[in-house]
C-alpha cells in the first residue's frame, strides 16, 4: 500500500514537478500524520476554487472496501483536512494498518486528492496557467507538485466544457 496514487483533477504531465513525485513515491498515507497536510493552488485571475475540495483514503482486502473522503477546508491560501474529521481519517488509517500487518500482498489503497475550480467573471484568459504545492507532514516545506499547468489543458482532461461560477461565500 506504500505507492501513493494522488489523482488531481488538475492533471497536466509536462507540468508535474519530478522531484516532488519521487518524494511522494515514499511517502506513507497510512503512518502520515493527516494534520500536517496542505495543499495551495496559485490561482490566474479568472479561476477561483468551490468548496468541493477532498481528500480520499481507501483501502481493500478481498471483498472488504473502507473508505472515505474528507472535506479540505481553506485556512488563508492553504486547503487543509477538516479537523472536526481527522480523528475518522486517522481512525481509517489504523484500520488499513491492520489489515497490511495481516495481509500485505492482498491489501491495496489510493490515497487522492480532488480541488474543483470555477469561473470568477469571464474566467481565465485561453493561456492562464496554475501551480500546486502539496505538504505532506506538519512543518515541511510547500513542494510543487504542478508548475504552470495550463488551465485549458487541465479543463480538457477532466472533460470541463464550461465552469460554473464561483458563488460568493
Amino acid at each position: 500500500m506504500r505507492p501513493l496514487f494522488l489523482a488531481l483533477l488538475l492533471s497536466g504531465c509536462s507540468s508535474i514537478v519530478p522531484g516532488t513525485v519521487a518524494r511522494l513515491a515514499t511517502y506513507d498515507p497510512l503512518t502520515a500524520d493527516p494534520a500536517g497536510f496542505a495543499v495551495v493552488v496559485d490561482l490566474p485571475e479568472g479561476l477561483g476554487l468551490t468548496t468541493e475540495n477532498w481528500l480520499s483514503l481507501t483501502a481493500a482486502r478481498g471483498d472488504e472496501t473502507v473508505g472515505d473522503r474528507f472535506r479540505l477546508v481553506r485556512d488563508g491560501e492553504v486547503w487543509r483536512i477538516d479537523p472536526a474529521r481527522l480523528d475518522a481519517l486517522r481512525a481509517l488509517q489504523a484500520q488499513a494498518r491492520e489489515w497490511e500487518s495481516e495481509d500485505p500482498d492482498g491489501t491495496s489503497g489510493s490515497l487522492g486528492v480532488s480541488v474543483e475550480g470555477c469561473r470568477v467573471g469571464d474566467g481565465p484568459a485561453e493561456d492562464a496557467t496554475l501551480t500546486v504545492h502539496l505538504r505532506t507532514e506538519a512543518n515541511a516545506p510547500l513542494r510543487p507538485l504542478l508548475r504552470n499547468a495550463s488551465v485549458e489543458d487541465i479543463l480538457a482532461a477532466a472533460g470541463v466544457d464550461i465552469l460554473p461560477p464561483c458563488n460568493p461565500v
